[in-house]
């Protein structure tokens, strides 16, 4: 008897699973420009919204300054990191220098504002690049709630 409630159990709990994968379905496109669209095999970029909009030229424009400010800016993030895996370490030990820690604190939030002013200066230049995209760039609507765009009002998943 226990035998056959445990198995029923069990298959319940995997139906329950499975209809959470059923109900997105397949290819969870749907309406939302996030999951298709032209080019939608080539990555995150090619599926944003925003990039359908721009030409070819601006297109490529924008993804070489994006990598310019990646290049640009992975020995400020790497440093970030480091300073703060270190925070993290400190403050785990069963004493924490307090002094260490303020300095840290110190250190990271000064590199987190020369990020910041890279990041505006950044986005200054996508907007010379693609003044059309307006608000894309930075706060605005999300795209899908998502991605760069995404820290502010959107539609979340897009799934209506």
């Amino acid at each position: 008897m226990k035998k056959r409630a445990l198995t029923a159990v069990v298959a319940l709990f995997v139906m329950a699973l499975a209809t959470y994968g059923f109900a997105w379905g397949p290819d969870r496109s749907g309406d939302c420009p996030r999951f298709r669209g032209q080019g939608a095999e080539e990555g995150a970029n090619a599926r944003s919204p925003w990039k359908s909009d721009l030409t070819e030229e601006q297109q490529k424009a924008l993804d070489g300054l994006n990598q310019k400010f990646i290049d640009d800016t992975v020995d400020l993030r790497i440093s970030i990191n480091t300073a703060s895996d270190k925070l993290a370490l400190l403050m785990e030990t069963s004493k924490p220098d307090r002094q260490q820690i303020k300095k840290l604190v110190k250190e990271i939030s000064e590199l987190k504002g020369k990020l910041a002013e890279k990041h505006v200066d950044y986005l200054m230049e996508a907007r010379e690049i693609a003044p059309e995209a307006g608000k894309r760039f930075g706060v605005g609507k999300g795209a899908c709630g998502f991605g760069f765009q995404g820290r502010s009002p959107g539609p979340g998943l897009c799934r209506n």
